[in-house]
């Protein structure tokens, strides 16, 4: 299974080569869906995490140790 593995990343890695802008343009997509997907992720949390905040003015309570 392991030559097969090879073989994919070498006729990979000819791609690269003989095609870059493909090679280019798969990365800056794959970076801007990643990046997006961290966005959606990072408000989720802001949001679910907001909800358990006391309101503005009550006593805080603090972990002193």
């Amino acid at each position: 299974m392991a030559w097969a593995r090879g073989a994919i990343s070498l006729i990979a890695g000819l791609v690269v080569i003989i095609v870059p802008t493909w090679s280019a343009l798969a990365l800056v997509v794959m970076t801007g869906v990643t990046l997006v997907l961290i966005g959606i992720i990072g408000l989720v949390q802001a949001f679910s995490l907001g909800k358990n905040l006391p309101p503005v003015g009550e006593q805080h309570t603090t972990i002193d140790g």
